[in-house]
């Protein structure tokens, strides 16, 4: 599964603001490359998580922990079916909609906090598309009993 500084840095610099306000931090670097870093590095903090965690709404720390016990990552289609459609948007669309401040679902909310990516993965019947939270991510949040 791939890393949340990789899932990042495929990001365009607008997304990468966007998931940084949801973890109140504002970002210097004009970079994208450097952006993602600085936001993997300030998000990838025990504290950073927990904080965030406390704010989530119950339906969001239930989608993750359905996530996480299903091993960080469940088929994209599975997902959205159960937790709602994430609409896709370039920078110019997101930045008219701000859908981050009014999702219309807990895919679209953990998408833009950074919680959950979209990625593709190699299977024996060719490449499937997953929700996924990123292995170094999921090392920070709370475990599901």
């Amino acid at each position: 599964m791939p890393s949340f500084a990789r899932a990042l840095a495929d990001y365009d610099p607008d997304l990468l603001r966007i998931i940084a306000s949801q973890w109140d931090i504002d970002l210097v670097a004009t970079d994208r490359l450097a952006a993602a870093d600085e936001l993997t590095n300030a998000v990838l903090r025990q504290e950073a998580v927990d904080a965030t965690w406390v704010r989530l709404p119950a339906d969001e720390q239930g989608a993750l922990a359905d996530l996480m016990l299903a091993g960080g990552k469940q088929p994209y289609g599975h997902f959205v079916r159960r937790y709602g459609e994430l609409r896709l948007m370039g920078p110019a669309r997101r930045e008219r909609e701000k859908p981050w401040l009014a999702p219309v679902s807990v895919t679209e909310s953990l998408y833009y906090r950074g919680l959950v990516i979209r990625a593709f993965e190699q299977t024996a019947n060719g490449p499937q598309e997953y929700a996924i939270i990123p292995d170094d991510l999921l090392a920070f949040l709370p475990q599901p009993a």
